[in-house]
């Protein structure tokens, strides 16, 4: 799948966890675009293009973990697959970046 938007509901210490405990009944809508997924050996392998320029690996991995953490939860959680893993492909750095992602999350929404 390429280009897949997708809203998700999430507790707000999870997205911002330095926020003190007593926002955490407190839900925001998260959403973004998937830039592609395919699967390979039954699971998805999730891939985000990125062009940030002047960066490291580490670099990339670390502004970027948040981000495909949750596009591993939206895509596990809307199809019967698991995530396999998820990439950056960073074009300054002419390859690609494998970054560790899935955890769990409490609620979900979908939009097509």
């Amino acid at each position: 799948m390429r280009e897949k938007k997708f809203a998700m509901l999430m507790s707000v210490t999870e997205v911002y966890p330095a926020l003190s405990d007593e926002f955490a009944e407190e839900s925001i809508v998260v959403q973004g675009m998937l830039d592609l997924a395919f699967e390979e050996d039954g699971e998805i392998v999730i891939v985000d293009y990125k062009t940030d320029r002047g960066v490291t690996e580490d670099e990339l991995r670390e502004r970027h973990f948040e981000q495909l953490s949750i596009y591993a939860k939206a895509i596990e959680h809307c199809t019967d697959y698991k995530v396999k893993s998820a990439y950056i492909y960073s074009f300054a750095l002419k390859k690609e970046v494998k970054v560790l992602c899935p955890r769990p999350i409490r609620k979900y929404l979908f939009l097509g």
